[in-house]
């Protein structure tokens, strides 16, 4: 049977690329769901900025006439409970006059109003706790769902880039750190230097410099069965 050319369009995400389903190409799809992950993993990392008497951008703040205050106030309102209230305080330009927050709405806000949002467009699930890290895993699972059916998915884009600029800023643009993998030797080493990645993958690598090796999430799981196998058996 002959058919004709399928039909593209410009994505949404990035006109340079073309979709073959509404409205975003696969590759913004991928980016999203990473970027998704980024903001989780620099969430993460708050409470340690949060005592650490450095100013956006990591520089150390000096100079000042009254002591350093225990905590990282200018952060704290990332760390806030979601509040739609807030939200609407926001949009008004009102924020910050009769609101415990100063003018920034929360990561957890953020990302509430627009799982409540989705949940409108036909995109199924019950709205989940309304955690930074519940509403990311719940956002990321259905992320392939809403680049097809939300008309205002590129708006969702540049607020979930804001807001991981914004927690960047915040934890002074550290690096994430990877989680060891104790007790766990190397397959190709056979060191324990095995770290899982804080990219959101679940990859796991190697800290040996000489060794480097990768595992994805599913290998690892394998190798760990395998492990425990070995051992077991020493131990009959």
């Amino acid at each position: 049977m002959v058919t004709g050319p399928v039909a593209t369009h410009a994505c949404l995400l990035d006109p340079r690329h073309h979709y073959q389903r509404a409205y975003v190409c696969d590759h913004c799809r991928t980016w999203l769901g990473d970027l998704l992950a980024d903001i989780a993993n620099l969430y993460a990392q708050i409470p340690d900025a949060l005592t650490h008497g450095t100013g956006a951008g990591g520089q150390r703040v000096t100079g000042s006439f009254e002591p350093p205050l225990p905590l990282r106030v200018d952060i704290l309102d990332l760390t806030l409970p979601a509040n739609q209230g807030a939200r609407r305080l926001y949009a008004r330009g009102l924020l910050g006059l009769d609101d415990d927050q100063t003018g920034t709405l929360s990561a957890s806000t953020i990302l509430d109003t627009w799982a409540r949002d989705w949940l409108t467009y036909d995109i199924p699930g019950h709205l989940p706790q309304p955690t930074v890290p519940a509403l990311v895993a719940w956002l990321r699972v259905r992320v392939d769902r809403a680049c097809d059916l939300h008309p205002a998915i590129d708006e969702f884009a540049d607020e979930m880039r804001d807001l991981a600029a914004a927690l960047r800023r915040a934890t002074g643009g550290a690096t994430i750190r990877p989680q060891r993998c104790d007790g766990v030797p190397c397959r190709r080493c056979d060191l324990l230097t095995l770290v899982r990645l804080a990219d959101g993958s679940g990859d796991i690598e190697c800290a040996n410099p000489e060794c480097r090796a990768i595992m994805r999430a599913g290998e690892y799981i394998t190798w760990c069965r395998l492990v425990s196998a070995s051992i077991k058996e020493a131990a009959a």
